[in-house]
């Protein structure tokens, strides 16, 4: 695809004192086969060094955009994510978890099933999964139980890896930050999408 005719792709990636997840999900996000116009890293009051982490990226590359709530402190996911209402611009919306590494085509494939379909859920695959308990049953469950391609019901949306058009995201004025605990949020965001 020409270079003009690449639809523009912005990241949001909520996190909260997750800064050494962060800092590998980020470096994911760069090394993408289509290369994302904005990371929007939308910090939830942590304290645990994630702004200066991101201060040291976005001198290094101007992609990386940390966001702030005005008073710092933790508002929950749906209201970070809102943090990048203002600043999205693009064609395109990827919502990604902070604690997620994108293998490099990620965003490649989201826009195949996006062009056709306008919005695309993918799978979260939990590396630990063989340690931990937990996070093997996540992975037999919600979107795992559908096949790749497969058209999914609004109860298995969600952001941890999901691209929207922008348009939808502003029409719908993003997220409901009534849901301050996790969960939630993205079912009723699916909904009004």
């Amino acid at each position: 695809v020409p270079l003009m005719n690449r639809p523009r792709i912005q990241a949001v990636v909520p996190t909260y004192d997750n800064r050494d997840e962060l800092d590998r999900c980020v470096t994911s996000l760069l090394a993408q086969t289509v290369a994302l116009a904005q990371i929007l890293v939308c910090v939830d009051g942590s304290a645990d060094g994630t702004l200066e982490l991101l201060a040291r990226r976005s001198r290094s590359d101007a992609r990386v955009v940390p966001l702030t709530h005005l008073d710092g402190v933790n508002h929950g996911r749906a209201a970070a994510r809102n943090l990048a209402l203002a600043r999205l611009d693009g064609d395109y919306t990827w919502f990604v978890d902070s604690d997620m590494d994108a293998a490099p085509a990620a965003v490649e494939r989201h826009l195949a099933i996006a062009s056709a379909s306008r919005v695309s859920v993918g799978q979260v695959e939990y590396v630990n999964a063989e340690q931990n308990p937990w996070a093997g049953y996540l992975n037999t469950r919600g979107r795992h139980r559908y096949s790749q391609g497969a058209s999914l019901p609004e109860t298995q949306f969600t952001t941890a890896n999901a691209v929207v058009p922008t348009e939808l995201v502003s029409t719908e004025k993003g997220f409901d930050e009534r849901f301050a605990t996790y969960g939630g949020e993205d079912i009723d965001f699916a909904i009004r999408l």
